[in-house]
């Protein structure tokens, strides 16, 4: 697929001003008019042919037939063009001066009339934004509006001015528009501030975008998304013919490009063709002895009265026309009063004035069926309610959205609360990080904020603490119990499933200081069932769910609790309250199923204790978390001795008092798995820089896990070269230092040194024992530990394709594909009174593809970095 355009969110109009106008002369105009009338005749139903005569018919139906007739002319609202200029044809004669060739025809017959539309009524449509969400972002809500910006291209929105709204990432690459090929980018939807406008209209009666709630409506436009999306594939945009591949200007649908706040002109306009006869209020002929059945007469009357307020006017006139007991019952002018004001007057506001103006036996139901027919958007239209007509149908899709919004506001459970220090304590909250703890990422989520602690004094008070858990294990909901006060975040289970409860109970003086979260593995290598599903690599999906399934506490006094255990092997997610906060409730995302899929710590100061700590010069500029204690991690990182003898301390590595991880930058994962779903594995071949002299080899699994091809050689054929993967890292010892190989990753035996993984290398990776560690994939780097060696740098190419490490002896090895595959090297060094003593990988992109099978064979590293100490003083 070659180049596409995405679309508005709230409109389905292009994200800039990519209009273009046709010609100006007399003769092109002719033409662009009878195509656009051929095609008015096709819509209505008419056999027509471009040769064909070219009768003029009208078919109204008959509720608006009688305000047709008090109208002079169907078309009142077309305005009469200004004379021809013949000299001038506008951007045509730009782009193509010879009027013969074939491509002035086409975009002559794929442009907007310039007498029909000014290229003001379009300067709207430059104006947009995007509604994006940020876990990193520091406040209790993680949604945000972008700077302004255009479409750039392929599904990326370019912010060209920064934005005010303190959740906003810096998108120096631009964000993804309505999905996302890179599992870590977040997808984001593109609007007009225009639009935006109405729906705030729409929402709450006034154009104060402020009280939109942005958390809720990322949630609401997620799920009306299919893959690929280019628009909310689930709302309807009123039928516009303009959404393609990329944005065609179509003849006869300049309204839907017109500025929706174009109303120059149209008050007096109104005016001006007000038709006569709405002036006095007539009763309809009594037809109900020539209706022999009617269904709806068992509807009581003010039931139906509330029923046909829901229905849009297309779908209430054709019931009029269905039912006279409908028809008979909605004939009282009041009715229809409220009912213009309901439908017409919400978005057409200007005409309030010419309607508290009007005579009291006025005729409301014939102004109703006029107006409606005057601001539908129709092919063809032209003139003063072009703009209006357009605002309508954005308004249309905006009444899509309304009760998606209303049924998710508000969520946090201080909704309504009149508790003082309780909202005090939340605005003075923040949630440095809030995870992704649930895959396949769960389109259907709302965000969901609950306080725990709502007045100080809480926070020393003993308490209940209890989770709740699906039938899948998986869970669904934490409370914490005051005395007999409860607050719930999520929810104790879904109506008729089985829900299974854990509890702690916590003393007093006593609070939580960090949560760990258990998540088992993806899987990302089960052999599909039915292989045509998994058609390419970018297809493959997890063989099952994953999700949140034991936790463990740590409280102020350092004791740990488990509040439910794991699988053996889970790993492990740290949410951890930041230094000088308290934990005083949570924040996250919950699926419709009740799994929560996101989850993060509110924390907040003690009062006073902000006031001190911005009187301190040497404070950072607000809490923040150390790297590794945002990553998820192997089981074998929350043990990690202080040092090297046998009877030391134990520390997870997120709070390893003299270990040290280098800050690394995660890497797009396009088609795989979310790095927030990734566990990060630590290799320390040194818990203390002595035992250095104990090391003897560090050993790399790596097998050949595809081949490159490209350029010529001399001879003029393309070369081809296999590369390696980093699959499986080990250091070794000397044989009299007490100490087994410690490793990281796999040593295999894995699916691609299978015979037959892949027909077209069945020698690839030649295991027919299936051995672990096999030694034709394993390089080895022998290092003289004994003899004072240690490593001194590590050089980590783009994406981990490739690893160098460098000793104080001055050699080197290099891991991973070869140099010529590799175009960027970040450099890593201790800093200066420390020493590299192991790695941190993530092991995170999906390898060895297998056409045969249609599956992968295993993970490669994607993410390397150091982890160091201090030397020691002797």
């Amino acid at each position: 697929m070659g180049s596409y355009d995405c679309y508005c969110a709230l409109c389905g109009g292009p994200l800039g001003n990519f209009a273009k106008w046709g010609s100006r002369k007399t003769k092109h105009r002719t033409k662009r008019h009878s195509r656009i009338s051929l095609k008015k005749r096709r819509l209505a139903g008419e056999d027509v042919h471009e040769d064909g005569p070219r009768p003029r018919t009208s078919k109204i139906v008959p509720e608006e037939r009688k305000s047709d007739e008090d109208d002079a002319s169907p078309d009142t609202d077309m305005t009469e063009p200004s004379p021809f200029d013949d000299s001038d044809t506008g951007e045509m004669a730009t782009w193509y001066p010879d009027e013969n060739e074939s491509m002035f025809s086409y975009y002559e017959q794929h442009s907007y009339d310039p007498y029909v539309l000014k290229k003001g009524d379009t300067t709207w449509l430059g104006r947009c934004r995007c509604l994006g969400f940020n876990p990193d972002a520091k406040g209790i809500t993680k949604a945000f509006i972008s700077g302004r910006g255009t479409y750039d291209d392929y599904g990326r929105f370019r912010v060209r001015e920064s934005s005010d709204d303190p959740n906003a990432p810096d998108e120096e690459d631009g964000l993804p528009c309505f999905s996302s090929y890179d599992e870590n980018a977040l997808p984001a939807f593109p609007f007009h501030e225009t639009c935006y406008e109405l729906l705030a209209r729409a929402l709450f009666g006034e154009p104060d975008t402020t009280r939109i709630d942005k958390d809720v409506l990322y949630s609401i436009f997620t799920p009306l998304c299919d893959d690929y999306a280019r628009s909310l594939d689930q709302v309807d945009y009123g039928g516009i013919e303009g959404i393609d591949q990329t944005w065609e200007c179509i003849q006869g649908e300049e309204y839907s490009v017109c500025d929706p706040y174009s109303t120059a002109g149209v008050s007096q306009y109104l005016e001006s063709i007000l038709p006569a006869s709405l002036l006095n209020h007539t009763e309809s002929p009594d037809l109900s002895k020539k209706i022999t059945y009617d269904p709806l007469t068992k509807l009581p009357y003010d039931i139906l009265h509330i029923l046909v307020q829901h229905l849009p006017p297309k779908d209430f006139l054709s019931l009029l026309r269905a039912s006279w007991y409908v028809t008979k019952s909605t004939n009282d002018n009041a009715f229809w009063k409220s009912f213009l004001r309901r439908k017409i007057m919400s978005c057409f506001w200007e005409i309030e004035d010419l309607l508290d103006n009007v005579p009291e036996d006025f005729d409301f139901k014939r102004a109703f069926l006029w107006l409606n027919r005057l601001t539908t958007c129709r092919f063809g239209m032209e003139g003063y309610l072009m703009g209006i007509a357009n605002r309508r149908r954005i308004w249309n899709v905006c009444q899509q959205i309304v009760p998606l919004y209303r049924k998710q506001v508000p969520e946090n459970d201080l909704a309504g609360s009149q508790d003082e220090e309780a909202r005090t304590i939340l605005q003075s909250s923040a949630s440095l990080y809030m995870p992704m703890v649930a895959f396949p990422r769960i389109k259907e989520a709302r965000t969901v904020s609950t306080l725990f602690i709502r007045s100080w004094d809480d926070i020393s008070k003993p308490c209940l603490f209890e989770t709740f858990w699906n039938s899948e294990t998986a869970l669904v909901g934490i409370a914490v119990t005051f005395g007999i006060q409860t607050r719930l975040f999520g929810e104790k289970g879904v109506e008729g499933s089985i829900v299974h409860k854990y509890s702690v109970s916590i003393p007093e003086n006593d609070w939580i200081n960090e949560v760990v979260l258990q998540m088992q593995d993806v899987d990302m290598f089960g052999e599909p069932k039915d292989p045509s599903q998994y058609m390419t690599a970018m297809h493959v999906q997890p063989t099952a769910p994953v999700f949140i399934v034991g936790m463990k506490l740590t409280l102020t006094s350092g004791k740990s609790i488990d509040v439910k255990r794991s699988p053996p092997g889970c790993n492990q997610r740290p949410l951890i309250v930041a230094v000088g906060r308290h934990l005083v409730g949570l924040t996250g995302r919950i699926a419709s199923s009740g799994i929560i899929s996101h989850l993060g710590l509110l924390q907040s100061f003690f009062p006073g204790e902000d006031l001190l700590r911005d009187s301190d010069p040497d404070a950072e500029d607000g809490p923040s978390l150390l790297q590794a204690q945002k990553l998820l991690w192997k089981p074998e990182s929350i043990e990690i001795p202080l040092n090297a003898s046998s009877n030391t301390r134990l520390y997870p590595i997120w709070r390893h008092p003299t270990l040290s991880m280098s800050p690394f930058t995660i890497p797009s994962q396009h088609y795989d798995v979310p790095t927030e779903m990734l566990p990060h594995h630590a290799l320390i071949w040194a818990h203390e820089a002595s035992e250095y002299r104990f090391l003897r080899r560090i050993s790399v699994f790596q097998p050949i896990g595809g081949y490159v091809s490209g350029g010529s050689k001399h001879d003029g054929s393309d070369w081809e070269a296999p590369y390696p993967d980093i699959v499986g890292l080990r250091a070794e010892y000397v044989p009299d230092y007490p100490c087994p190989p410690r490793t990281i990753g796999t040593g295999g035996p894995l699916p691609i040194q299978r015979p037959g993984w892949s027909q077209h290398r069945p020698d690839m990776n030649p295991d027919p024992k299936g051995q672990s560690w096999f030694e034709q994939c394993m390089t080895h780097f022998d290092i003289d530990g004994p003899g004072g060696e240690i490593v001194t740098e590590v050089h980590v190419a783009d994406e981990a394709k490739a690893v160098t490490i460098r000793t104080n002896c001055g050699r080197e090895i290099q891991f991973g594909e070869g140099r010529r595959h590799v175009n960027e090297w970040t450099r890593l060094k201790a800093e200066e009174g420390r020493v590299i003593v192991g790695l941190v990988v993530c092991f995170g992109s999906l390898s060895g593809w297998s056409w045969e099978k249609k599956a992968r064979s295993h993970w490669k590293a994607n993410t390397v970095t150091i982890l160091t100490l201090p030397v020691d003083k002797s």
